[in-house]
């Protein structure tokens, strides 16, 4: 498909494209479909981790369930798995705290 890419950009006509490159039509607009669904997941994915930092910004102690309770409050059709991986690769995973007391002393169960 580079090979197309590069012909369209030169401004030959596609017709033409298809009778110099052996490639199906068809081929070529499932690429050129392709492409657009991705574009516009980028822009979805970027409004997504823009919103995810504001509500960890606002709220540091959320984890991942409470942000993606609010973002479905607000209306976004995310599922629990997305927002995780999300959170987690961009590094707003919640901090985990440490008790003043230590580890946990499991002498009482003996």
């Amino acid at each position: 498909m580079k090979v197309i890419e590069f012909m369209k950009t030169s401004g030959i006509k596609i017709r033409r494209i298809f009778y110099l490159v052996p490639l199906p039509k068809a081929n070529y607009y499932r690429w050129l479909k392709e492409e657009r669904e991705e574009k516009e997941n980028k822009d979805k994915d970027f409004l997504l981790k823009k919103r995810m930092s504001e509500i960890i910004a606002s709220f540091p102690v959320y984890g991942y369930i409470r942000v993606l309770k609010q973002l479905k409050r607000e209306g976004y059709p995310d599922n629990h798995k997305r927002v995780k991986k999300n959170l987690s690769r961009d590094g707003f995973t919640k901090m985990e705290e440490k008790s003043e007391k230590g580890e946990l002393d499991f002498k009482h169960y003996r």
